[in-house]
């Protein structure tokens, strides 16, 4: 079964997809014994299911689907881009992958802050799995 939240130590080769090239990164060197940042990866897996449960990937194929990019002018990339940034701002997080986060949360970093860093799965993924 493919995980919702992995912990580099749990990621392997061949989950390149899955994780992307940062978490790749933290999973390699944690595996050659380097001291890496206390961390959790919501896999892409996870990141479906986010847009899934909230009906935002429907809402990310409408916009996109709108006018093909080679004929838009800048301002209507600008305004498609914002429209899709809102679409994110406003959205709830559904209940249980709320609770899935927030627990994984609770039990890697206890009452220490957390700090945030999201990426592509293709951002920083030349790594070769």
């Amino acid at each position: 079964m493919i995980k919702f939240i992995l912990s580099p130590g749990q990621i392997v080769d061949s989950q390149l997809s899955l994780v992307g090239g940062k978490a790749m990164s933290l999973a390699k060197m944690s595996l050659a014994d380097f001291r890496v940042p206390l961390s959790i990866i919501i896999t892409t897996w996870g990141y479906s299911q986010f847009l899934d449960q909230t009906g935002l990937r429907q809402r990310i194929i409408l916009e996109l689907e709108r006018k093909p990019f080679e004929e838009m002018r800048w301002e209507e990339l600008w305004d498609s881009s914002l429209r899709l940034r809102n679409l994110f701002a406003i959205m709830h997080m559904p209940g249980q992958l709320e609770h899935r986060i927030a627990n994984a949360i609770d039990l890697t970093f206890g009452d220490r802050i957390v700090v945030v860093r999201s990426s592509s799965p293709s951002e920083d993924s030349s790594l070769q799995a």
